[in-house]
């Protein structure tokens, strides 16, 4: 009798470590880069403390999570200041594509800004949501720039990257390190009742 206890509650808590490695979050890997057009507040690189977009961006290179966006998609910015500082965490941008909403909300940021180059970064969180999104249960944490120069290609033109997150890129496993688990501890019970009986 005690040797089916002990059987089954290794068995119980072998399929609920299962349960809870197929529950956690993927991470959103891969980049995307979009292009634009803005205002900045006064209009000279050395000086602005503001940025308002001109009407949406548009998507111009997208891989790994983000690999199913178009080129061309469009992307909506949101208007923010660096001197003073919008209150963060903030919404940069969003945008839907197919049955997922993706969205990138700034964390911090870092100004690098001439007469001639105006460069912001920081860190971000990036979401992916949507039915049968596997980026539904949280954010990833993410590297981003928004570059702005007055070359005359890119005039009152903005370029903005988002890299491949902080943490490295994993593949859940889906499940097969719990499995192995459980068969493995249902076996030591499975022993153990054999070396009792």
């Amino acid at each position: 009798m005690k040797s089916t206890k002990l059987m089954t509650t290794s068995v119980a808590l072998a399929a609920l470590f299962a349960l809870a490695t197929v529950a956690r979050a993927n991470i959103i890997g891969g980049s995307i880069d979009m292009q634009g057009s803005l205002n900045l507040n006064p209009a000279s690189l050395g000086t602005a403390v503001s940025a308002t977009f001109n009407g949406p961006a548009t998507v111009t290179q997208a891989s790994g999570a983000y690999g199913n966006v178009r080129t061309g998609a469009l992307v909506t910015f949101y208007s923010f200041g660096w001197n003073p500082q919008t209150p963060m965490p903030f919404t940069l941008w969003s945008f839907k594509s197919g049955l997922y909403s993706y969205s990138f909300n700034v964390d911090s940021m870092t100004v690098s800004q001439s007469d001639t180059r105006l460069i912001i970064s920081g860190l971000a969180t990036a979401y992916i949501r949507g039915p049968g999104s596997p980026y539904s249960n949280g954010g990833s944490a993410a590297s981003w720039n928004l570059t702005i120069d007055n070359s005359p290609d890119s005039q009152s033109g903005f370029l903005f990257q988002f890299d491949d997150p902080l943490k490295p890129n994993l593949v859940p496993d889906g499940g097969a390190t719990g499995t192995l688990l459980a068969i493995a501890l249902a076996g030591l019970g499975l022993l153990r009742r054999k070396l009792s009986a």
